[in-house]
């Protein structure tokens, strides 16, 4: 459990206004994406965030490769990818009878925010959706999602991955209610409940709990970054505020009427 790996402990605080800090130093990220300069953003981020452990692939192919290599806490994939694309990629890491760890939390990440492909995602059993451009937040949220809110994993006849279902219903007391567990498994029974209770128009949106959540103190910048006013770039320079522009013409003037009185 990646929660553990990093150290992370929910403690009241969490249901408050601020958002509980996570080590993410130990935490190791596959990144997968055709595109160099997408992956350089991303690893960017990722470093600003504290994780140091960053691998990347450049299609679904070598994603795979790398995957059994290193077997990472986190996948961040594309969809749309020569050879293997994201989606089949998905698929087979999926597998829970070939794939090293088919409970890895994936985060896909696309273009393309269509709510068929949305569906297509969850189906195949991605974690998170994030479309681009991407920000800096919004990517601290997903990985603060799948390490501090991880979801039990569902197994049916037809699917194998996180719950579906993002929203529980605390007044249900049916006989398909899930339990808290690892993994539940509806092969021996019934199909997996309908999964049609997630609000497809909030996809992009904040999570329904991030209201609670005060992102204006969120250290996901750089430990050493903190010395640095990144609101004040573009601003002038520090010095500046020890010239007074407004009197430069004014003194000009006096000057030009003391040569006249001379």
């Amino acid at each position: 459990m990646i929660a553990a790996a990093v150290g992370f402990e929910c403690a009241e605080s969490c249901t408050g206004r601020q958002m509980e800090k996570i080590d993410f130093s130990r935490i190791s990220v596959l990144v997968i994406d055709d595109n160099m300069h997408m992956r350089k953003i991303v690893r960017t981020l990722l470093m600003a965030f504290g994780i140091r452990q960053v691998q990347e692939a450049e299609d679904g192919a070598g994603g795979l490769e790398l995957f059994e290599q290193m077997n990472p806490d986190i996948i961040i994939t594309d969809w749309v990818m020569p050879i293997i694309d994201g989606l089949e990629m998905v698929q087979m890491i999926r597998r829970p009878d070939s794939s090293i760890n088919p409970f890895v939390p994936i985060i896909m990440l696309t273009g393309h925010a269509e709510k068929k492909r949305v569906i297509q995602a969850r189906d195949a059993g991605v974690h998170e959706f994030l479309c681009k451009p991407i920000s800096a937040r919004a990517l601290y949220l997903r990985l603060y999602s799948v390490i501090a809110h991880p979801r039990p994993f569902v197994k049916t006849t037809t699917y194998f991955g996180p719950d579906r279902r993002r929203f529980a219903n605390p007044l249900y007391k049916g006989s398909e209610r899930r339990e808290k567990s690892a993994l539940i498994d509806f092969t021996q029974g019934d199909e997996e409940p309908d999964t049609n209770q997630i609000d497809f128009d909030a996809i992009g949106e904040e999570p329904a709990d991030t209201n609670q959540i005060d992102f204006d103190a969120i250290d996901a910048e750089p430990a050493d970054t903190n010395q640095i006013d990144f609101d004040a770039i573009d601003a002038e320079p520090a010095d500046t505020n020890q010239i007074d522009f407004d009197s430069i013409d004014t003194d000009e003037k006096e000057k030009s009427k003391e040569r006249v009185a001379v």
